[in-house]
């Protein structure tokens, strides 16, 4: 959703009517995740993708299909569609795309799109079946609004509550009077966040890179003659003090990877110290093997155990043989993706 938040609020602002897709099920090899977002606009605008280009020229005539009509549509797609020469998936699999006019929830959609820019959480509950409860959807943006039945509202609602903590996106059965009603759970969290400790020259294009990803970026460095607004220009905030007082100021949760670049005790060990506190999701160090022994041993003395210190990925990054700034940040941001969506890393 948040890929295409800015151009859906500037087709809505021009007055333009928008039909928004969704990738409600996968089974097998697809291209991308139930979750995924498309919408297309009455002047045949298309923003987002559902899948690798396979099925977005078709997606389209749907959509103007339901633009005509104000009518939920559930299109779906599979291998057997691309082996009969029409529209389909040549990776293997079967996915559903719903798709709805935003002029059915014109209000809770303003909602949603409005907390989306601010980078607030967000529970999207749509029902896909049966037919006669396709479309009909409960919002959690801040309140719960909409209703897909009075009977399953309260469920849904605590269900996406739960979604929203656990995060990503599931299908969910529910019984109904005997008949069974399928809703798609989606939860919409704020940007994960990247703490760069060091406006070193790797840091420019790890800002840049990380950007590009979806990233909130914070670099942190006192020293003015590198953390200008020129060099980090890539980034949405740069905190100009020692890493004591900035981390006074930064929160750091489970939606934040850190990193720190300098390799100098002098930003390493307070970094450190702060972060292996804390509940981040990363924490990475540039040096050497030799300078990591140092950090180590320096928080040894301070306390530190050694479950603790693991937490530590130290020479940062995965080891793709590159050793410029940018090989370095495409490395780091590498082992930061694998961390982030539950993959070891491995080192090459």
């Amino acid at each position: 959703m948040r890929d295409i938040v800015s151009e859906v609020r500037a087709w809505l602002e021009r007055g333009e009517r928008v039909a928004l897709g969704t990738l409600v099920h996968v089974q097998k090899s697809a291209p991308r995740l139930p979750g995924a977002h498309c919408a297309v606009s009455q002047s045949d605008e298309m923003a987002g993708a559902i899948s690798a280009g396979c099925v977005e020229s078709d997606l389209i005539e749907w959509s103007r299909a339901v633009l005509a009509t104000d009518e939920v549509k559930l299109v779906a797609y599979d291998i057997a569609d691309a082996d009969a020469m029409r529209v389909g998936l040549t990776c293997g699999g079967a996915i559903e795309v719903l798709l709805e006019p935003l002029a059915e929830h014109a209000v809770a959609w303003s909602k949603v799109l409005s907390s989306v820019e601010r980078d607030l959480p967000v529970g999207l509950a749509v029902a896909v079946s049966p037919d006669r409860l396709l479309g009909r959807r409960v919002f959690l943006a801040g309140q719960a609004s909409g209703s897909i039945d009075p009977r399953l509202d309260g469920a849904i609602e605590e269900a996406l509550r739960e979604q929203l903590a656990a995060g990503g996106s599931r299908n969910l059965e529910l019984d109904c009077d005997g008949e069974t009603v399928r809703v798609f759970l989606e939860a919409i969290a704020p940007s994960p966040r990247l703490v760069v400790v060091g406006a070193t020259q790797t840091a420019i294009p790890l800002c840049r890179m990380a950007k590009e990803l979806s990233y909130h970026v914070t670099v942190v460095d006192p020293r003015e003659v590198y953390s200008t607004d020129e060099r980090m220009a890539d980034a949405d905030a740069v905190v100009r003090l020692w890493p004591a007082e900035a981390f006074e100021r930064i929160a750091l949760d489970d939606n934040t990877y850190l990193v720190t670049l300098t390799h100098d005790v002098k930003f390493d060990l307070p970094t450190l110290r702060v972060a292996l506190g804390s509940d981040v999701r990363y924490i990475g160090a540039l040096g050497s093997r030799r300078t990591h022994a140092k950090r180590v041993e320096a928080l040894q003395e301070e306390g530190f155990g050694a479950d603790q210190i693991a937490r530590i990925h130290s020479p940062v990054g995965l080891d793709l043989g590159g050793r410029a700034p940018a090989e370095i940040a495409l490395s780091i941001l590498s082992e930061v993706t694998a961390v982030r969506f539950g993959r070891s890393p491995v080192v090459c």
